[in-house]
């Protein structure tokens, strides 16, 4: 082999190097524009969030524990304890004085209903900032609907605690059963007299 055909072939393998090279480099500035064209992820709730929503919605579910504790409250039978109320005073300014302690009693348990959901909306709106700092929208979604749900209802729980009607309306049981229960004891009394 001569010195020119031994420099054509390394003048040959030189030009493959730089077309391979060039090549390489082709597909790099490729790469980085299917990389600017695909969207940056939307940041995603983790597993662990998810169970924390779920177990700040199900940490007995607030809400449908005060629903509950209001109903019980409300659908109660002072029948006999208002029987029992006259047998023992049938003067009827204790009647209305336990009537009195009756409606006090709900509103107790509005006062302290509204003062829990007060602190839950305060820890879904704290979560809902540290999210909003992360940039974690689908969180924020779910917790933002969360917020409102809680808001609305405490907002209602407000409204019978401020309204005396609203308020009359719920006890409406409660208070006739006790008052039926207290007329049965002022005719036990009439026919023991008899």
């Amino acid at each position: 082999m001569g010195i020119i055909s031994f420099l054509k072939s390394i003048f040959n393998k030189q030009e493959t190097i730089e077309a391979e090279y060039y090549e390489d480099d082709d597909v790099d500035n490729n790469s980085e524009d299917i990389e600017d064209s695909i969207p940056e992820p939307v940041f995603v709730a983790s597993q662990e969030e998810i169970n924390n929503l779920n177990k700040m919605e199900n940490k007995i579910n607030l809400k449908q524990s005060i629903i509950d504790e209001i109903d019980m409250y409300t659908s109660k039978n002072l029948e006999s304890e208002g029987f029992q109320d006259c047998i023992s005073n049938n003067d009827l300014l204790n009647r209305d004085n336990n009537i009195s302690l009756i409606k006090a009693g709900f509103k107790n348990l509005l006062n302290k209903s509204i003062a829990d959901l007060d602190i839950r909306v305060f820890e879904i709106k704290q979560r809902i900032k540290t999210y909003e700092s992360a940039g974690m929208t689908e969180s924020i979604t779910k917790f933002s609907n969360a917020l409102s749900e809680y808001e609305l209802f405490a907002d209602s729980l407000k409204n019978i605690l401020n309204d005396e009607v609203q308020l009359l309306e719920k006890l409406n049981y409660c208070i006739l059963s006790y008052e039926i229960g207290f007329t049965n004891g002022l005719r036990n009394n009439d026919n023991e007299l008899i």
